[in-house]
Formats: structure tokens, C-alpha cells, sequence
């Protein structure tokens, strides 16, 4: 037979308003972890829509500018046919030393941009999970550093969000007013130079 052990009326309450209060405690932390995982999947998910968006902006840029590259070598193209059929009509050493160093000139600025081009291509590829990536590290450090509220590390990820949007656009409007300089340059140049040959 088991010995059952008395004890006194004020510690048992004691027992039982520890194990229910215990019991209360974890259950209202629970509630807790679970209301901030819910907060942090709704942050995330804005997080990722407003990065889809940012995407397809980023692509468009980037195909425009594409685009425009493309009809820029096509007119690059012409002009250097055009040029040399007129150096051949007009044979002078003068001109035909400056379109060597015009043409020239112009296929490394065309190759310069291409690689530009590739690159940007290669970032605005990537920018999705890339930023992603960095908007999870920057929870991780919000959240263990600096122990913020999701309402809190829900606009700093935003900020942050929008700000490498800014910046890789700001490298594609570069590359597109590069690329506008370049025709703008050129046409000029060509254009002098064929009146040089008149």
C-alpha cells in the first residue's frame, strides 16, 4: 500500500494556482508567438508583392533600354556604311584617319555599354532574391539586436526595400542617359565629318 503524503489546504491551492497560473502563462505566450508569426507572414507578404512590382518596373527599364541600344547599334551600323562608301568615293588622308579613329572610338563606347547592359541585366535578374535575402537578415537583426515590434521592422524593411529599388534604377537611368549622350556625340561627329567630305 502507497503512502499518500498530507498536505496542508494553503500549499495545495498554492501547487494549483502555480501549475494553472504556469499553464496560463505558456498559453498567453503561444497566443503571443502565434499573433507575431501571423504579423511577421503579413509583412512578408506585402514584402514579396511590393518586390514583384518592383521587378517587372526594374525589367521594363532595363528591355527599354535594351531596346533603344539595340536600335542605337542598327543606326551606328548605317552611318559606318554610309562613311566608309563616302571614304571611298573621296579618298583624303585627313578624313579618313579621323573615321578610323571615330569608328573606332564608337565600338568601344558600343562595347562598354553592352557590358553595362549585361550586367545590369544579371542584377535586375537576381534583384528579387537577392533582396529578399537581405530583408531576412535585417528582420533576423531587428528582431534579436535591436528588439522591435513588427510594426517597427515592417517599415524598416520597406524603407530598405525601396531604397536598393532606388539605387539599381538610378544605375539603369544612368545607363539610358549614357546611352543618349553617346547618339547625341555621335550623330554630331558623323555628321561633321561627312560634311568634311562634301
Amino acid at each position: 500500500m502507497s503512502r499518500s503524503r498530507w498536505v496542508p489546504g494553503g500549499l495545495t491551492k498554492t501547487i494549483i494556482t502555480t501549475v494553472v497560473g504556469y499553464g496560463v502563462e505558456k498559453l498567453v505566450e503561444m497566443i503571443i508567438e502565434e499573433s507575431r508569426r501571423r504579423k511577421e507572414k503579413k509583412t512578408t507578404r506585402v514584402l514579396e508583392c511590393k518586390i514583384d512590382e518592383a521587378f517587372q518596373e526594374l525589367r521594363e527599364k532595363i528591355e527599354t533600354v535594351q531596346e533603344y541600344f539595340k536600335e542605337f547599334q542598327e543606326s551606328r551600323q548605317k552611318e559606318h556604311q554610309l562613311l566608309r562608301a563616302e571614304l571611298e568615293k573621296n579618298q583624303g588622308k585627313k578624313e579618313e584617319n579621323f573615321a578610323r579613329v571615330l569608328l573606332s572610338r564608337t565600338e568601344k563606347e558600343i562595347q562598354v555599354l553592352s557590358k553595362r547592359i549585361k550586367t545590369l541585366q544579371k542584377e535586375v535578374q537576381e534583384w528579387p532574391e537577392t533582396t529578399m535575402y537581405e530583408l531576412e537578415l535585417l528582420r533576423a537583426d531587428l528582431e534579436k539586436n535591436q528588439g522591435k515590434e513588427e510594426k517597427e521592422i515592417s517599415r524598416a524593411l520597406l524603407s530598405r526595400l525601396i531604397w536598393k529599388f532606388q539605387q539599381l534604377f538610378k544605375k539603369i537611368e544612368t545607363l539610358e542617359e549614357d546611352l543618349e549622350e553617346l547618339l547625341k556625340t555621335s550623330q554630331h561627329e558623323f555628321q561633321l565629318l561627312r560634311a568634311d567630305q562634301k
